[in-house]
């Protein structure tokens, strides 16, 4: 699993979505920005938490792609404001599957990563392995539900 492929999946995604238009190059650029710094505490946060290689790899895909839905939602609604028309985590694990930025990884790798994004909106799932990835995205507040990070 090499972490870079995935960013550089993400990055010409996003630059899809570049446009003249200031405002939602403005709005584009700043979800490119949280993502990429998302990433970086990740990465520490994982490391501080003496998660196997693999799944600081996992980890870091999911931070990546954890808000990708929210380049096509702003581009076409002009809003992040999921209440409003599209649920930007189902849209998306959407974008996901239809770009098949995933289709390398194992099935299991991929259902962690499906339902990190979906759980960034709802509630946890109790899978050992998906919750501990869970654990991080709501320790640094991605996620609008918090667990408490324990040894």
């Amino acid at each position: 699993m090499n972490v870079s492929t995935y960013e550089n999946l993400f990055l010409k995604y996003v630059r899809k979505f570049y446009t003249d238009d200031s405002s939602v190059q403005r709005n584009i650029i700043l979800k490119e920005k949280h993502s990429l710094h998302v990433r970086d505490n990740i990465i520490e946060i994982s490391k501080g938490l003496k998660l196997a290689s693999e799944d600081i790899k996992l980890a870091i895909i999911i931070a990546i792609f954890h808000d990708i839905g929210r380049f096509k939602q702003f581009s076409t609604y002009k809003t992040f404001d999921d209440s409003k028309l599209v649920n930007h985590a189902k849209y998306g694990v959407q974008v996901l599957e239809e770009e098949g930025f995933l289709e390398k990884l194992e099935e299991s790798d991929k259902t962690i990563v499906y339902t990190a994004i979906m759980n960034n909106i709802l509630p946890p799932c109790h899978l050992n392995r998906i919750q501990n990835h869970l654990k991080i995205l709501f320790s640094i507040g991605i996620t609008g539900v918090f667990i408490p990070i324990s040894s």
